[in-house]
């Protein structure tokens, strides 16, 4: 109990030095979507302590359900969901060189997010079913209409050559929008609210959309803060420094992509073919591997070449 309680004040603290650093960056919806995602992982806090305590018997709640679940959907949904949305609003354009999202949508789509989500949340609590499947519905439109505005700011790329990164984000959209279809599907079908399917929901938001986004964002930012670095440390000295296609060349990234993508075609069907899960397991363990045999091969040839990770 005193362990999760440090980890609890740990947490505490993080959120405190982000939130002081993102009240003090200039004004915009990515700043906006980020502070929601904060405010979620901070409400996921009092629930988590609660479950731990009734793990430890110290209470008993009269509905433990709605504990768990008010402390999950503001883990996913609030802070991975909001996190990625406010992310996407930058690095997207950015990284993809694509339209930038309209601006109608980036001032009304994480704060309509937060809204259903906290009616939800309410409604969970309150143990009011009909309007917390209107909510639940809500959730999933705004999630789909993510979606479907990223997958159509991507085929309108100006950079007509594609990369791993690529097909991370849009691997990641597709499945957030069938998580969102499944997920409003379970909310007008209460007969079909089977673990198998929340089993499947839960994989498309955790493997298919938020473990993508990572992932494909890794692929571009490693490289990008390695030569950046490199080029401000030691750039004006010597000559030969490696580019960014040198810190993650691309037929790795193409195979990382690969073992993540097969991991996730069996992982996803194993709610209902369990056999499937030991392969899919180790399609994921393998991608891992990759990634991190890669992360540590960046940073050696960063320091080869006279970088210093320690100065700014």
């Amino acid at each position: 109990m005193v362990r999760r309680l440090a980890c609890a004040l740990g947490i505490l603290i993080i959120l405190a030095s982000a939130g002081i650093g993102l009240l003090r960056a200039s004004p915009g919806m990515t700043r906006q979507s980020m502070l929601l995602a904060l405010l979620s992982l901070l409400g996921t806090l009092p629930f988590g302590l609660l479950l731990v305590a009734w793990l430890a018997g110290a209470w008993s709640p009269a509905e433990v359900g709605a504990l768990a679940d008010s402390h999950a959907a503001l883990g996913l949904i609030g802070w991975v969901g909001l996190l990625v949305i406010g992310a996407a609003y930058r690095v997207v354009p950015m990284l993809q060189v694509t339209p930038d999202y309209p601006g109608w949508l980036t001032r009304t789509l994480g704060t309509a997010l937060a809204l259903s989500l906290a009616v939800w949340l309410c409604a969970r609590l309150m143990d009011w079913p009909v309007a917390g499947d209107i909510a639940s519905l809500g959730v999933s439109a705004v999630l789909a209409w993510f979606a479907l505005t990223t997958l159509n700011i991507l085929a309108r790329r100006r950079r007509k050559q594609g990369d791993a990164t690529l097909h991370y984000w849009r691997l990641s959209m597709v499945s957030l929008l069938a998580c969102a279809l499944l997920g409003g599907l379970l909310a007008v079908l209460p007969g079909d609210r089977s673990e198998s399917m929340q089993l499947l929901v839960g994989m498309l938001f955790l493997l298919g959309f938020a473990m993508s986004v990572i992932n494909g964002m890794l692929l571009k930012v490693v490289p990008f803060l390695a030569w950046f670095h490199l080029q401000a440390q030691v750039g004006m000295r010597r000559t030969g420094l490696a580019n960014m296609k040198d810190f993650f060349p691309d037929h790795v990234a193409r195979r990382y992509f690969h073992l993540h993508l097969a991991a996730l075609a069996l992982l996803l069907p194993s709610p209902w073919l369990a056999w499937l899960a030991i392969p899919g397991g180790l399609f994921l363990a393998a991608s891992a591997l990759v990634l991190e045999f890669q992360l540590l091969r960046a940073y050696r040839l960063f320091r080869a070449q006279g970088g210093n990770a320690l100065q700014r």
